[in-house]
């Protein structure tokens, strides 16, 4: 009886210790990531009594406003394109390169019909409450749809109008429903194509798992967004992105490792060019780790009876080892992954639990106080916790 009450004694203390840690790392993390919203990015005056952030969303803005314009060549040369955004907003930028693939231009477009910040607004809105309802309509808990949109990926969504929250929402609704309902989770994930880190592994999950009308209607829909974009800004836009944006992003990927964004990433190649290793090694790392993460996900997918809800969180978080251009936004899937996990396990949580739900928050204070991007690390662990549930009992059975 004593050594029980001890060991209890014991228990009651550890569990006052990681909370309280806990509480420490996420004021932490609230501080720091205000101070990233505002030194991170440079501030742009886009109207008289409206400031906006220099960053993604905007870009999508100003590349729907010379869609409109037919200005795609403008778009499309690095130089006229920050020439543009610094002539029609009276505001330096720091860079005009667009990245995007065709599939987003649309929704530029579209969203460019109202002013700069009321569509920053509406975007952020209502990504933020579609999350929600996107989750709530897959039976997730109240206490994993709050800590999914008040997480510090989504944060970092939310400050600069980014596209991961909501993508990588699609991608774990697809996921979710690709036994039940395969013809809407492969719609799904053809969505995510408009920026597809948070989904371009998934069809190996589907592979695995033979989800073959969830594989074709995602084809479908990707080809119905390119021919799409084709019909409404013309053919050349495919082209233009192949031949431009291709050497915009080998541009910003092998630029040397310490620029404000590469602080922000998550990739394996980012990590080794911030050990000083040469692009050829650091692009073979990100392959080898591309490898791994497919077979892994491949093999997760094939085991009998394997937990539902690991098999998914184990995906979105191998996503983020494929592509070698990714960031803290990007990760949103990731954290619908770790909560997920949580409520999977009944909530038995411990402190690794709350570090990886927080890291997201934490990525640019870690890579500039140690000099290493250690992501990756995160990540691995967080790969492990999910393999380990692989086996186990699942909340989404019970």
């Amino acid at each position: 009886m004593a050594e029980t009450a001890r060991n209890e004694y014991v228990t009651a203390i550890l569990n006052v210790v990681q909370a309280a840690v806990f509480a420490v790392l996420t004021l932490g993390v609230v501080y720091l990531s205000y101070n990233v919203a505002m030194v991170h990015g440079d501030i742009l005056a886009a109207y008289p009594y409206y400031k906006m952030p220099d960053a993604d969303f905007t870009n999508v803005w100003c590349a729907g406003m010379l869609a409109r314009q037919h200005g795609l060549d403008v778009l499309y040369s690095s130089q006229g394109f920050l020439a543009w955004k610094e002539a029609y907003f009276h505001h330096p930028f720091g860079s005009g390169d667009w990245l995007y693939p065709p599939p987003i231009l649309p929704l530029g477009y579209i969203l460019s019909f109202m002013p700069l910040p009321v569509a920053f607004y509406v975007w952020n809105i209502g990504t933020f409450l579609g999350i929600g309802v996107v989750l709530r309509c897959l039976r997730m808990p109240w206490a994993v749809v709050l800590l999914v949109m008040f997480s510090p990926a989504e944060y970092r969504c939310l400050c600069f109008g980014q596209f991961g929250g909501m993508l990588g929402c699609l991608a774990f609704a697809g996921l979710m429903l690709a036994e039940r309902r395969p013809v809407m989770a492969g719609v799904m994930l053809g969505l995510v194509t408009m920026k597809p880190q948070p989904g371009v592994i998934v069809p190996i999950a589907w592979l695995a798992a033979r989800r073959w009308r969830a594989i074709v209607a995602a084809g479908i829909t990707c080809a119905a967004l390119i021919v799409f974009a084709m019909l409404l800004l013309g053919p050349r836009v495919v082209s233009l992105y192949f031949t431009n944006s291709a050497a915009m992003v080998a541009r910003t990927m092998q630029a040397p490792f310490g620029a404000a964004y590469q602080t922000n990433g998550v990739s394996v190649y980012w990590m080794l060019r911030s050990l000083g290793a040469s692009n050829p090694v650091s692009y073979a790392c990100q392959l080898a780790g591309a490898a791994a993460a497919a077979a892994l996900v491949y093999r997760a997918w094939r085991l009998p009876g394997a937990n539902r809800i690991a098999q998914i969180a184990l995906t979105l978080i191998l996503s983020l080892f494929i592509m070698p251009y990714a960031f803290a936004a990007d990760m949103v899937g990731y954290s619908i992954a770790v909560v997920a996990l949580a409520w999977d396990r009944g909530w038995r949580v411990t402190l690794l639990d709350g570090v990886l739900w927080l890291w997201p928050g934490y990525i640019v204070f870690g890579t500039v106080l140690t000099g290493v991007l250690l992501t990756p690390v995160a990540l691995a662990a967080a790969s492990v916790v999910a393999w380990r549930q692989l086996k186990g009992p699942s909340a989404a059975r019970r």
